[in-house]
């Protein structure tokens, strides 16, 4: 616990991770380098930060809106993440969608809208109880809390449900670098759709829910909600009660909210395009590994144990090590 005379950090500070220079600590080179490259970028946002007023207003030259809205989670531990998330997209984007973030009650009110100031569109934030208002008295509602309630994944996918019902939206976790606009391929191809989900190197599901409803997410490549496109109201689903009922059996499973997601794209979508998003794990620990961007992908997500690489890839991404060092 902190003591009452230190001074409060916000989410974007990290403080100098001597464990990345200690000798005698067992983690990889790969690893050390994520942690200083996330330092430096903490560094270097929270001094961009304060020579920029947060009330701002977006310069002229702002990309045209997009057709769709663009969603993501986040809280305290996770706004660093967002932040480059989304600064990857804006420089990526030839258009840009507003934006719907999910607080997830670590958060204060208004922190989440300095710190992404930098986004030239809307930006609207909700709270876990708007999202509960939005479906209160309907038949789904008792089985999403219980979900939410064991794992902060049911919020999201409440959040997913809830939202679908406003228009077209593409919802992406914090944890994805954006290399390129993924708005042309949404409207060549995913127009119209209901909903798909992006897929991974591996497979995380429940498996005992997947081999009931659908085997063929046993296989790998498995499903992986870190994108999730759709098209249409998903809370009218007349698969999503039994899906949700049959989560409750197990309600702390990790990977309901991603079987639930990826049995519904199965039975009323298809799945993401592949070069939208690469989900690839082998590259966890790799010093020299694939890059996404020179591989012809729109963006990469990079799930917890790869976080790492996120902060170096955004920091390359982002001029390099010595343009990010301390003056």
């Amino acid at each position: 616990m902190s003591s009452p005379l230190e001074p409060k950090r916000g989410p974007l500070h990290r403080v100098f991770p001597r464990s990345a220079i200690d000798p005698r600590c067992g983690f990889s080179p790969v690893v050390r380098a994520g942690l200083l490259a996330e330092y430096l970028l903490s560094r270097r946002r929270r001094r961009c930060s304060r020579r920029r007023s947060s009330s701002s207003s977006p310069p002229s030259s702002s990309p045209p809106p997009a057709s769709f809205r663009l969603l993501s989670m986040s809280g305290r531990n996770h706004l660093l993440l967002l932040r480059e998330s989304l600064y990857s997209y804006c420089r990526a984007a030839q258009s840009l969608p507003s934006l719907e973030i999910l607080n997830d009650g670590s958060l204060e009110e208004g922190c989440i809208e300095r710190c992404l100031g930098f986004w030239p569109a809307p930006i609207k934030v909700f709270s876990a109880a708007e999202v509960w208002a939005a479906i209160a008295g309907k038949p789904i509602e008792a089985n999403l809390r219980a979900l939410a309630t064991a794992s902060p994944l049911g919020l999201k996918l409440a959040f997913i449900l809830v939202r679908s019902a406003a228009g077209p939206q593409l919802f992406a976790d914090s944890d994805i670098l954006w290399f390129n606009d993924p708005a042309p391929t949404i409207a060549a191809e995913l127009s119209g759709c209901p909903i798909t989900v992006g897929r991974e190197s591996h497979n995380s599901t429940n498996h005992y829910f997947a081999a009931s409803f659908a085997p063929e997410l046993l296989e790998i490549p498995g499903p992986n909600t870190g994108c999730v496109w759709s098209d249409s109201d998903l809370t009218i689903s007349a698969l999503l009660p039994e899906f949700l009922l049959h989560a409750t059996e197990d309600f702390q499973e990790e990977f309901n909210e991603q079987i639930i997601l990826g049995i519904l794209s199965c039975r009323e979508g298809r799945w993401l395009p592949d070069h939208v998003c690469l989900t690839f794990f082998s590259d966890a620990f790799h010093w020299r590994r694939r890059w996404a961007w020179q591989k012809g992908y729109y963006s990469c997500h990079y799930v917890r144990f790869m976080r790492h690489q996120f902060y170096r890839d955004a920091l390359q991404l982002d001029g390099g090590w010595f343009r990010s060092l301390p003056s």
